[in-house]
C-alpha cells in the first residue's frame, strides 16, 4: 500500500498518495528547467490523486516548492499561503503529545487561521536538522526544541506568527 503524506496546498492541508515515490522518480529522471519539473511532478501526482481542476496551478506551484525541500535545494517551504504554518515535531512521546494538545488549544481558543500539523515522521525531522523533541516550528523557524513551552509562550509565538 502506498504511503500518504500531508502537505500544504494553498494554506490547506491535503494528503497526497505516493508523494515521496513521485519525488524520487522525478529526481531520477534528471529533468531540467523549473516548468518541466513542475509539470512532471503535477502529472504524476494527478495520476494517483484527485486534484480539483480550479486548483491545478496552485497544486503545481506548491508541489514544486515541496519538491525543492525534498531534494535539499531549499531548507523549508518558501511559498506563502497567507496563513502561518505551525508544526509540532515529535515521535509521539508524552511530551510531544502534550505540546500538540497545547498548540491546538491555543489555536482554538484564539480562533486562529493557521496551517497546523503534528509531524511524527523522523525523516522530516532529520531534513530540518531537529535534534531534540518535541519541537515547535513556526513558518519554518524553530521556536522551541527539547521542551514543552508554557501556555503563555505558545500564545506569544502564535501571536507573532499571525501578525
Amino acid at each position: 500500500m502506498e504511503q500518504s503524506r500531508q502537505i500544504s496546498i494553498g494554506g490547506k492541508t491535503v494528503g497526497i498518495i505516493g508523494l515521496d515515490e513521485i519525488f524520487a522518480e522525478v529526481k531520477a529522471a534528471e529533468v531540467k528547467g523549473a516548468n518541466a519539473l513542475k509539470q512532471m511532478i503535477f502529472e504524476k501526482v494527478k495520476a494517483r490523486n484527485y486534484v480539483p481542476p480550479q486548483l491545478e496551478d496552485l497544486y503545481r506551484e506548491d508541489l514544486f516548492d515541496e519538491y525543492l525541500v525534498f531534494t535539499g535545494q531549499q531548507k523549508c517551504r518558501t511559498r506563502k499561503t497567507g496563513v502561518p504554518e505551525i508544526r509540532v515535531y515529535g515521535p509521539g512521546c508524552p511530551r510531544c503529545e502534550q505540546l500538540d494538545r497545547l498548540v491546538m488549544e491555543v489555536i482554538a481558543r484564539q480562533g486562529l487561521q493557521v496551517d497546523y500539523q503534528y509531524v511524527k515522521d523522523i525523516r522530516e525531522m532529520m531534513k530540518l536538522g531537529i535534534m531534540g523533541t518535541p519541537a515547535l516550528v513556526i513558518n519554518g523557524n524553530l521556536a522551541a526544541v527539547g521542551r514543552v513551552p508554557n501556555c503563555r509562550e505558545v500564545e506569544e509565538f502564535l501571536a507573532r506568527a499571525v501578525e
